[in-house]
């Protein structure tokens, strides 16, 4: 049995996008970055999953990170990916802070096949009927992420320049 994946990164030609806020507690960044991604992209609870929390309590400066996936399911072939990993440290009395957070997103679009038949069945449906649908998914993904992005922006104060 083959398989057919196709990759498209939302942020191409750069793979992800890294921001760095610095203030008052980072942890709250944390939160409301990922509820605005779930917001804009009607991701429901079970949908996401936070992979990994760590904070090391040893400190006056508390250091953390986690690691949220999120995925959405665009139509029968295709899903919407996106991993956001966010890595800072707080006072633990002062609340002040810092966070690196790195979003990538991606479609994956994968059709499976059993012999070479089929295999040219999907290659015209592809080229002829899919093709348009996939970049239209493309376009208004990458304009929620932009929205959900500049929303996280001015919340934060952060620069409109994102480092990539």
């Amino acid at each position: 049995m083959g398989k057919w994946l196709i990759r498209d990164d939302l942020f191409a030609p750069h793979k992800d996008i890294d921001m760095v806020y610095t203030g008052p507690d980072p942890w709250k960044m944390v939160s409301q970055a990922s509820s605005l991604i779930r917001q804009y992209f009607e991701i429901s609870g079970t949908r996401w999953t936070q992979k990994d929390v760590r904070w090391d309590f040893t400190d006056v400066v508390r250091t953390f990170f986690t690691e949220i996936d999120f995925k959405r399911e665009e139509d029968g072939f295709t899903n919407l990916i996106v991993n956001a990993r966010f890595q800072g440290k707080q006072h633990a009395e002062t609340k002040q802070g810092t966070v690196r957070m790195i979003i990538y997103a991606q479609l994956q679009t994968e059709f499976e096949y059993d012999n070479p038949l089929v295999r040219l069945a999907y290659l015209i449906y592809m080229n002829y009927f899919y093709k348009g649908h996939r970049i239209a998914m493309l376009q208004r993904n990458q304009e929620r992420m932009n929205m959900a992005l500049n929303d996280i922006r001015k919340a934060f104060n952060l620069p409109e320049k994102i480092t990539r």
